[in-house]
């Protein structure tokens, strides 16, 4: 568990924040273009405090390459640290969507609902 603390730290050092909470204008361009699938996203103010229970986060020597290097060896390495502190990750969306979104994670809900 110390090894993987520790190349979840190097990761994240090694990592760009893309986008957090994002308006449903935003998220409407990003259907239009292709670049998500749903009116529903994650990103959106979800209830019942209005926060975003998602984020968008790329390996940084990846913004730099065509399409952010969709095949890279990195996002997998990335997706599996997220997916081990519990995340839902978008690069395995291919089997449930027909559609990967590498760079998300999110939240299944809110846990700070339970608590308030």
């Amino acid at each position: 568990m110390e090894l993987l603390a520790h190349a979840a730290v190097y990761m994240l050092q090694q990592t760009t924040l893309i986008e957090t909470l994002r308006q449903e204008d935003r998220q409407a361009y990003y259907v239009r273009v292709g670049a998500s699938r749903t009116m529903h996203s994650m990103h959106l103010a979800q209830p019942p405090n209005g926060l975003a229970l998602a984020f968008d986060l790329a390996p940084t020597v990846y913004l730099s390459e065509r399409a952010w290097h969709p095949e890279g060896e990195l996002w997998h390495v990335l997706g599996e640290a997220g997916e081990a502190l519990g995340l839902e990750w978008g690069g395995r969306w291919g089997f449930r969507w027909g559609f990967r979104d590498m760079p998300h994670f999110q939240l299944r809900r809110c846990a700070c609902a339970e608590g308030s």
